[in-house]
């Protein structure tokens, strides 16, 4: 039969390909499959089809409305008109806190994440074949990391070895990590045609017109995100406050020279920080105790009133 590698299936090649995928097809199922996609590439009986035709055919199109979001969500990922954008950019844009599988629960923003870029072909090391649910575990940090994931060996023996292993080599564990294909390709780049191929994808698996716009719109800075930068300059400009009016604290004085008056204390500002008694913080005077009668004379003595031998706070 033809060969995947040469770019083109044969009937038996595109059959072994959809058993091996468990996509609950028959032999005879996937035989008929591949005569149809023939007759819709104009070939009938034709032995062999270009891979890329069976999957544009599997694909579909995009409805005139869910192109028209596609579009919109890369102006906003390229707006000077490229055709394409580094793997940086587009990961500098993505936000999937808004997504509707996201926000009614169905997956975790770090799952919502790592579909978009498995599905961009953007990821080293996909995950796909693992157990989602597992992944989910670890990533929540209720259960261990698996085995060959984020840092963690999977061709190292765990502990000691056998006797008829051999020893193992001192830095064996980073080096085996660091021979990995990284998480993310940050020296990639993402195409148009990357993009709204990703989303007819994902078109085919959301039937609800407006889960998928939301979708588009939430994922790539749509009108929420406007918002929220909207609200974020609000926050920003707060109107200048009042000045604050300086205290009215009285405090009894007693002079050196044996005299004794009120006095007041214009600046109270922090002052029961230097109490150190429980209850200080409550802005009632009776609770600062002496801790804070050194500040206090201070405070009075840059207000100009010399000659301060002792003070007593309300009530006296």
């Amino acid at each position: 039969g033809a060969s995947a590698a040469e770019g083109v299936l044969d009937q038996e090649s595109f059959s072994q390909c959809c058993l091996g995928q468990n996509l609950g097809f028959s032999l005879h199922e996937c035989r008929c499959i591949f005569r149809r996609l023939a007759d819709e590439h104009g070939a009938p009986g034709c032995a062999a089809l270009p891979a890329a035709a069976i999957v544009r055919a599997i694909r579909g199109q995009l409805p005139a409305q869910r192109l028209a979001a596609v579009h919109e969500a890369w102006v906003r990922l390229a707006p000077a008109g490229r055709g394409e954008v580094s793997s940086q950019e587009l990961l500098a844009k993505l936000d999937v806190r808004r997504l509707p599988t996201v926000l009614s629960g169905e997956v975790s923003t770090e799952a919502a994440r790592r579909q978009i870029l498995e599905g961009l072909d953007l990821c080293g090391e996909r995950t796909a074949e693992r157990s989602s649910f597992a992944l989910e575990e670890a990533y929540a940090r209720r259960r261990p990391m698996l085995v060959g994931v984020l840092g963690t060996p999977r061709d190292v023996p765990a502990g000691r070895p056998r006797k008829d292993e051999g020893a193992r080599v001192q830095g064996d564990i980073a080096r085996e990590v660091s021979g990995r294909p990284p998480l993310v390709h940050l020296d990639a780049s993402v195409s148009f045609a990357d993009f709204e191929a990703y989303y007819t994808l994902f078109s085919t698996i959301t039937p609800d017109d407006d889960i998928f716009l939301a979708s588009v719109e939430a994922a790539w800075g749509g009108k929420a995100h406007l918002y929220e930068a909207a609200q974020a300059s609000r926050a920003a400009c707060k109107p200048r406050s009042a000045a604050k009016p300086p205290a009215c604290t009285r405090v009894l004085a007693t002079f050196e020279d044996g005299s004794s008056r009120l006095v007041i204390l214009r600046n109270d500002e922090g002052i029961e920080l230097y109490s150190g008694q429980a209850g200080s913080t409550t802005n009632q005077i009776w609770t600062w105790g002496g801790g804070v009668y050194p500040e206090v004379k201070r405070r009075l003595r840059k207000q100009g009133i010399e000659g301060i031998q002792s003070i007593k706070l309300a009530p006296f």
